[in-house]
């Protein structure tokens, strides 16, 4: 896959590109994505960061805990263009995050 595929499925689920890792000057390795927190309607969906690398469609997703020095980081998964695949494990991931974030955060 390449940069602007990528982007435009995960702009689609609601990620905006936050940076890119370079293989070389010229060759996108992979690009981090990230999910803007939602507080409110009873929601406490703290901001998931997912990375997609682009030659294996892989995608990996990580929580960063807050006032911790832990990171929740899932497996690498593939494929990156399954929605279901995606969805279901974006799901269960931004579960386990919120209960982190509900215990350690301080909002």
């Amino acid at each position: 896959m390449n940069k602007d595929q990528v982007i435009e499925i995960m702009s689609n689920r609601g990620f905006t590109v936050q940076s890119y890792s370079m293989k070389d000057t010229h060759t996108v390795e992979a690009v981090y994505f990230i999910t803007e927190p939602v507080f409110q309607n009873g929601s406490n969906a703290p901001a998931i960061g997912c990375n997609v690398f682009l030659e294996a469609g892989e995608f990996e997703f990580m929580y960063a805990v807050p006032f911790s020095i832990n990171i929740l980081r899932s497996p690498k998964c593939s494929p990156i263009v399954n929605d279901e695949h995606f969805n279901k494990i974006y799901s269960k991931f931004k579960e386990q995050a919120c209960v982190l974030h509900n215990y350690f955060g301080r909002d």
